[in-house]
C-alpha cells in the first residue's frame, strides 16, 4: 500500500518544499501593522475631527445663544447691567465660584452704576428698591414661582421639600399642612420648654469659666428648640455636661460652604447626594455628621413615627413626621424621602438663622453699655423673677425690647443670598426714581415693565441697609424703631426682611420670636451684667462673603465672650 505522498505529483512536493513561509509570515505581520497603524491614524483622525466639531458646535451654540440674550429680540434686553452678565453666567460664576460669594456686593455696585433694577444675568432681574418687595414677593392668589437657579444646590431629599418647591401650586399643596403646626397657638404650647431650655442656657453660661463661642452656644438652643418643634423632643445639646459642643453649627455651615460649588459644578452635587454614605469616611467630620443625620438617623425616625401611625398610637404631641403622615396630601407626597426633606429643611432653615440672630444682638448689646441699661430697666418693670419671664407675647409689646430685636433682626439680615421669584401670570409695573451715585443732579425717574416667566430677585442685605429708610445703616440704632416718646413706631417694620415676605414666608417665624424674646431677656436679667466680649470685634459680625448666609471675614474666630469673674 503506497502513502498518499507518493501518489502527489513532485513538482508539488518541491515548489511546497521551497515556497518562503516565513518571509510571508513576516509580510503578513508588517501588512498587519500597517494597517493597524493607518486604522489608528484614520480612527484618531475620526475622533479628532469629531472632538473639533463638537467643540466648534458648542462654542457656535453659545455664542449664538449669547447674540441672542444680547438681542432686542430677547425679553429681558432693555434692561440695564454689564453685557458680559446679559450674555452668559460666567459673570456670576466668577464673583461666586472663583471669587467665593462675592456676587452679593457686586450687585450692590451695579446698581449705584444702572439704577434700581439691573440685570444680573441671562434670566434674572435685580431690585434695590425696598418699596417694590410686595409686588416681587406677593401673597394671596397672586402666584410667584420660585427660581430653579436658587435652588440648584440642593442634595438628596432637600430637593423635594417645600423649600425647593419651584411650582407655586405644589409648594402650597406641600406648605398647607404645616401651616397650623407652626402657628402662634402651637408655638405657644412650646413655650414652657422653650422657656426651660432658655434657663438651662442661663445656668450654663454663668457656670462657665472658660472662653466660649456665643454663637455655639445659642446654635444649642436653637437646635433643641427646632428639635422640639419638628420631633417633640430636644436632641439635648444644651442638657449636654460639657460646653456647647456638639452642635448642628458646624455641620450646618459645612453644608453652606457648599452653596456655589454645588450650584455650578453639579456633578459634585450628584456625587454627595447619592454617593455621600459611601464617601462618608473621607469627608470632613462636620459634613460626615450632617450626611448621618440626612441618611441615618431622620430616615430612622420617620420609620418609627411611620409605624406608630399606622398602628394607630395616639400622641400628646404631634411631630411633623405626625402631622404629614395624617395630612390629606397625596400618597406620593408621603413618601420616606419627601417628609425626610421636610424636615431637614426645617431644620437647616430653624437652627443657625436664629442663633445668628441671637448672636449678632449679643454683640450689640455688649458693646454698648447704654442698651443694656434700658433694656434691664424696661424689664424689670414688667418681670418680678428673672428665672420666671413673662410669656414671649407679653414681651415683645415691650417697646425698646421690641426694638432691639428688630434691629437685630436687621443686622443678622436672615440670609444675604439673593431671594428670587417668578411671576407666572402677569407682569409686574415698576415706577421708581434713583441718584447716580455721587451725583448731585436731582433723582431721575424710571419706569420698565417686568415680563413674566422671568426671575426677580431682592437680597436682604441691601434692603436693610437702604439709607433712604435706614439712614446711618450700619449703626446699631434701637431708636430707630421708636417714636420720639418712645413708643413703638410700625413704619419701618414692613422694611424688615429677615423672614422674606409672600405667600413663602419662614415657615418657623413665629418660633423664632419665641427664642429670641425669650433668650435675650433671661440674658440681659440673668447674663449679660457678668459678661463680656473677648476678642472679637465688629468685623466678626459684618459679613464679607455670601454662602446663603451670612459669613463673617475670613479668619474670624466668631464672637466670643467670657464672664467677668473669669479674668
Amino acid at each position: 500500500m503506497h502513502s498518499n505522498r507518493t501518489n502527489c505529483p513532485s513538482f508539488i512536493i518541491k515548489t511546497y518544499a521551497a515556497f518562503p513561509f516565513a518571509q510571508l509570515s513576516l509580510l503578513l505581520r508588517r501588512g498587519k501593522m500597517m494597517f493597524s497603524k493607518l486604522s489608528a491614524d484614520v480612527q484618531e483622525l475620526v475622533s479628532s475631527r469629531v472632538t473639533t466639531i463638537l467643540f466648534v458646535s458648542v462654542l457656535s451654540y453659545h455664542a449664538l445663544l449669547a447674540v441672542y440674550r444680547l438681542s432686542p429680540l430677547h425679553p429681558l434686553h432693555k434692561f440695564p447691567g454689564p453685557k458680559l452678565a446679559a450674555a452668559s453666567y460666567f459673570y456670576e460664576i466668577w464673583f461666586d465660584l472663583i471669587k467665593g460669594g462675592q456676587y452679593t456686593f457686586e450687585i450692590k455696585r451695579l446698581h449705584d452704576i444702572y439704577g434700581p433694577i439691573i440685570r444680573i444675568n441671562p434670566g434674572e432681574l435685580h431690585c434695590n428698591d425696598p418699596d417694590f418687595a410686595d409686588e416681587v414677593y406677593a401673597s394671596g392668589n397672586r402666584k410667584r414661582d420660585k427660581s430653579e437657579l436658587y435652588v440648584s444646590h440642593l442634595t438628596g431629599a432637600n430637593q423635594v421639600s417645600s423649600f425647593a418647591t419651584t411650582n407655586h401650586d405644589l409648594h402650597r399643596l406641600r406648605r398647607d399642612p404645616l401651616r397650623k403646626k407652626f402657628s402662634i397657638a402651637q408655638v405657644s404650647k412650646l413655650e414652657t420648654e422653650v422657656h426651660a431650655l432658655v434657663q438651662r442656657l442661663g445656668d450654663k453660661i454663668l457656670a462657665s469659666r472658660a472662653v466660649f463661642d456665643v454663637q455655639d452656644a445659642m446654635s444649642c438652643l436653637s437646635s433643641d428648640a427646632a428639635s422640639l418643634q419638628v420631633f417633640g423632643e430636644p436632641f439635648g445639646f444644651v442638657e449636654q455636661q460639657q460646653g456647647f459642643q456638639p452642635n448642628l453649627k458646624r455641620a450646618s455651615y459645612a453644608i453652606f460652604t457648599t452653596y456655589f460649588v454645588f450650584r455650578w459644578i453639579p456633578p459634585l452635587k450628584w456625587l454627595f447626594g447619592y454617593g455621600g454614605r459611601w464617601f462618608a469616611p473621607f469627608l470632613p467630620e462636620e459634613v460626615a455628621q450632617f450626611q448621618h443625620l440626612n441618611d441615618v438617623e431622620f430616615p430612622r425616625r420617620f420609620q418609627q413615627a411611620k409605624a406608630e401611625h399606622e398602628a394607630g398610637i395616639s400622641k400628646q404631641r404631634q411631630t411633623v413626621f405626625d402631622v404629614l403622615l395624617e395630612s390629606d396630601l397625596p400618597e406620593q407626597e408621603k413618601k420616606d424621602k419627601r417628609i425626610t426633606g421636610e424636615v431637614v429643611a426645617i431644620l437647616l432653615a430653624g437652627t443657625e438663622t436664629t442663633s445668628w440672630a441671637l448672636t449678632v444682638l449679643t454683640f450689640y448689646i455688649l458693646m454698648d453699655r447704654k442698651v443694656l441699661d434700658k433694656l434691664t430697666e424696661e424689664l424689670a418693670r414688667v418681670v418680678e423673677s428673672p428665672s420666671r419671664l413673662p410669656k414671649w407675647s407679653a414681651l415683645e409689646q415691650l417697646p425698646y425690647l421690641n426694638a432691639v430685636v428688630h434691629e437685630g433682626l436687621r443686622l443678622s439680615y436672615g440670609v444675604v443670598q439673593r431671594i428670587p421669584r417668578v411671576p407666572t401670570q402677569e407682569d409686574l409695573l415698576y415706577h421708581g426714581s434713583w441718584t447716580p451715585l455721587q451725583s448731585n443732579s436731582a433723582p431721575t425717574q424710571v419706569s420698565y415693565t417686568i415680563p413674566k416667566g422671568y426671575a426677580v430677585s431682592m437680597s436682604n442685605n441691601m434692603t436693610h441697609h437702604n439709607e433712604s429708610v435706614f439712614p446711618d445703616s450700619h449703626r446699631f440704632l434701637p431708636e430707630r424703631w421708636l417714636r420720639e416718646d418712645g413708643s413703638r413706631s410700625k413704619n419701618l417694620e414692613r422694611y424688615l426682611m429677615s423672614f422674606n415676605r409672600g405667600s413663602r414666608i419662614c415657615l418657623g417665624m413665629h418660633l423664632a420670636y419665641c427664642e429670641i424674646y425669650l433668650t435675650l431677656s433671661m440674658l440681659v436679667l440673668r447674663v449679660f451684667p457678668h459678661l463680656q466680649l473677648h476678642e472679637t470685634t465688629i468685623d466678626d459680625v459684618r459679613p464679607t462673603s455670601d454662602s446663603f448666609i451670612p459669613f463673617p471675614r475670613k479668619g474670624s474666630k466668631g464672637v466670643r465672650a467670657v464672664m467677668r469673674e473669669s479674668i
